[in-house]
């Protein structure tokens, strides 16, 4: 990931839970699990009739460097 988008990213994450203090502290793992899932599931509605894919077990994708 990009470094200026993981800053800007750890900057999101400390300001929503600045700006919720209602809801329970997320760690910035439970945070960015959280937009996973809601990416996930938007996916799924929009690719797959809103049924849950088959899960790509670990190692199938391939790793790539878009910068070289």
């Amino acid at each position: 990931m990009d470094a200026d988008a993981l800053g800007r990213a750890r900057t999101a994450w400390r300001a929503q839970n600045a700006a919720d203090l209602d809801r329970p502290y997320q760690t910035f793992g439970q945070w960015i699990a959280a937009i996973i899932e809601r990416a996930v599931t938007d996916a799924e509605g929009r690719l797959n009739n809103g049924e849950p894919f088959d899960p790509t077990p670990p190692g199938q994708i391939g790793h790539s460097n878009p910068h070289r």
